[in-house]
């Protein structure tokens, strides 16, 4: 086999610098202002400095990666559909919007160009996870409540999906180290994600798991790949519709009966309430929506966030914001598909279509909680880099025995987490 050099297209410093950024942005949610302050700092340092080092690379290169170049035409897609809205709604806050959605996607394409777990010294992670595990740990131990824990951030549901995503990487740190610390590390922020007690956290468990399961099937050819992406799609927007509306349906006492003696809280949040009217007045503009960055107390009553990405892109860009959002995914997806039989992809894969599922009840993936969004986009990333590159060894590495024959043998500066022996 070819030998095949690793490509350094930014210093190694720069990425060790944006992740460390990656994890200061999340004190953007914590009750304290300085602290809040640092995070919020963190998450545009974080923003603008990936989406310039991006413009700077496609600048320097002749040849993009056709999935990164796919993916780059899908963000253009959504560009156009927000700057349409501008049209509509022309305050600061569409905008921001924009800003948003180009610096996340950017910010992402960034991260998929590199391998940053391999780059990244493991130790720099490592500290990282253990400071945030003993601010949390500290925090566990003097508050009374801890059926409702919070730690540092404003409410549960916070702690509780940035503890399971921290969860989530430490996981791919053991694919690439296979450092047992690393898995005893994840369960310990796994029961810290259990401790809050968000139940938003259970939905990309059971849908992972369940995508997981049926892996296999759906990733034996292209078409039963993206006929499953675009049959979730589906039930996303039904769910979306039927939610709200579940109390018209006869047996809806009994199951909400059996989800409180299961989870101690209702079927019903008061998102309902509020999907109801949105709904309202989605319908008054179905197409374009009522223009990029409308939020619904700028149309109503409502001083609360919609709860659902989905119904805030309709609200702010209809049908075609949401289907612009759509076709992202696919791209994304598609470019997944590449490495499907690698186990790290495999893993990533189905925690995507988790995310997917968990915005029905949140908004983080390009707007109001962007620093969670953000780490999520990290995660995808990774999978994606592992199949953006066009020339790399592949290097079948599921087993420790594997990765202590490599290092023996002393190949460095190769991409150790590119697996399948077909590439």
């Amino acid at each position: 086999m070819n030998k095949v050099r690793w490509k350094y297209n930014v210093n190694d410093k720069l990425l060790q610098v944006l992740v460390v950024l990656l994890f200061l942005s999340s004190l953007n949610n914590v009750a304290n202002g300085l602290l809040s302050q640092i995070g919020f700092v963190s998450m545009m340092s974080l923003l603008l400095i990936s989406s310039f080092s991006l413009l700077i690379l496609v600048g320097k290169e002749k040849n993009i990666e056709k999935r990164l170049f796919e993916i780059g035409k899908a963000q253009l897609l959504i560009i156009s559909i927000l700057l349409l809205g501008l049209l509509m709604n022309s305050n600061l806050r569409a905008f921001l919007t924009t800003f948003q959605y180009i610096t996340v996607i950017s910010t992402f394409l960034f991260f998929s160009k590199h391998n940053v777990l391999e780059k990244v010294n493991e130790k720099l992670f490592f500290i990282c996870f253990m400071i945030m595990l003993g601010i949390h740990g500290f925090y566990f131990i003097g508050e009374p409540n801890t059926t409702t824990f919070s730690s540092i951030f404003e409410n549960q549901n916070t702690l509780g999906i940035r503890t399971f995503l921290d969860g989530i990487l430490l996981i791919l740190l053991y694919f690439k180290t296979f450092q047992k610390r690393n898995i005893l590390l994840a369960i310990l922020f796994f029961l810290l994600s259990l401790a809050s007690g968000a139940r938003s956290v259970f939905i990309i468990v059971g849908i992972a798991t369940t995508t997981y399961f049926i892996f296999n099937f759906i990733s034996k050819n292209r078409l039963r790949w993206n006929v499953f992406l675009i049959l979730n799609f589906v039930i996303l927007i039904l769910f979306t519709y039927i939610y709200p509306r579940l109390d018209q349906f006869d047996n809806f006492h009994i199951w909400n009966d059996i989800v409180v003696d299961l989870t101690g809280q209702r079927i019903f949040t008061g998102r309902n309430r509020i999907w109801i009217v949105i709904f309202e007045y989605i319908s008054a503009s179905p197409i374009l929506g009522h223009g990029t960055g409308i939020l619904l107390n700028d149309i109503s009553n409502i001083t609360l966030s919609a709860h659902n990405h989905y119904l805030q892109i309709l609200l702010q860009n209809g049908w075609f914001g949401l289907m612009t959002i759509f076709i992202l995914f696919l791209k994304i997806w598609n470019g997944l598909y590449l490495k499907s039989e690698n186990k790290i992809v495999k893993f990533i894969s189905c925690f995507f279509i988790g995310i997917l599922y968990y915005n029905l009840f949140e908004v983080t993936l390009f707007q109001n909680n962007i620093s969670i969004g953000l780490v999520k986009w990290f995660i995808v990333s990774i999978g994606i880099n592992m199949t953006a590159q066009q020339k790399v060894l592949s290097i079948d590495l599921s087993s420790k025995r594997s990765y202590e024959k490599l290092k023996t043998k002393k190949i460095k500066k190769y991409s150790i987490l590119n697996t399948s022996l077909t590439g």
